[in-house]
């Protein structure tokens, strides 16, 4: 701590300055310190609540009452719901960049040039995918509905759900065919059998399941939910395909 007057250096507990002995204030050398910045730390503390208490019980939610606890989730959604959205988005990207990165091992990438890159587009890919796919819930609801835009980006975060399950999947049936890379597409998880097209269609009626309460909740009427969130998921996926494309390039 310096002194005010003589610009000595003195001990920090130092309550006098030992060259000219002027009283050192506990205010000045607490001013001098970096403070927390308490919005930051709001954030973070908002984010280790999330992973804590409210990630569980969505996936038990989605799993154990499919119909009626995905469709509290969405009727029950609070302030919370906009900043819940963001993190399941950023954690479903994370996911499918660290996790494919990881898997295809380092004799594979070190004969792909720019791998991580590959898989970053291939995260912001899906997480490009969810943002359509809520776009369009809030345009459907914006007819037959109560919109809320804050709220309706939880109807695209929560299907990354079911894809991060479908990217799970895809690397178990990996194990068994014995090819790491070629998995990561439609086109090879499809060859590898009837596991992997069923599996490819429990997560399709997931994501449809998902959508359809989000519409019921907001007072869409089972008609219009039930022939219109397929509709939602299959132009959410083709949409966000080919802006992917046009922006990363057919090879990502």
């Amino acid at each position: 701590m310096n002194c005010p007057k003589c610009s000595t250096v003195n001990e920090a507990e130092a309550a006098f300055c030992a060259n000219c002995g002027t009283r050192l204030s506990v205010q000045q050398f607490s001013s001098a310190q970096p403070k927390p910045n308490p919005v930051s730390n709001q954030k973070v503390e908002e984010v280790k609540d999330f992973f804590k208490n409210d990630l569980g019980r969505i996936i038990k939610a989605i799993f154990s009452e499919p119909i009626q606890g995905t469709r509290d989730i969405f009727t029950n959604a609070g302030n919370n719901a906009y900043n819940h959205a963001l993190i399941l988005l950023g954690t479903t990207i994370i996911t499918f960049i660290i996790i494919p990165y990881f898997w295809v091992g380092s004799e594979v990438r070190q004969y792909l040039p720019g791998a991580f890159g590959m898989f970053v587009k291939l995260g912001l890919s899906v997480g490009l995918m969810l943002v359509i796919i809520s776009v369009l819930s809030f345009g459907v609801k914006s007819i037959s509905g109560k919109p809320d835009f804050k709220k309706e980006l939880l109807t695209g975060a929560m299907c990354g759900l079911p894809m991060i399950i479908m990217l799970l999947a895809i690397i178990v049936i990996s194990v068994f065919s014995g090819n790491r890379m070629s998995n990561f597409n439609p086109s090879s998880l499809m060859q590898n059998g009837i596991i992997a097209m069923l599996v490819s269609l429990y997560i399709l009626l997931m994501l449809i399941n998902i959508v359809q309460q989000s519409f019921k909740a907001s007072g869409t009427n089972d008609a219009m939910s039930w022939y219109i969130s397929p509709l939602v998921i299959c132009v959410g996926i083709y949409i966000g395909v080919r802006i992917s494309y046009k922006i990363f390039g057919a090879g990502f």
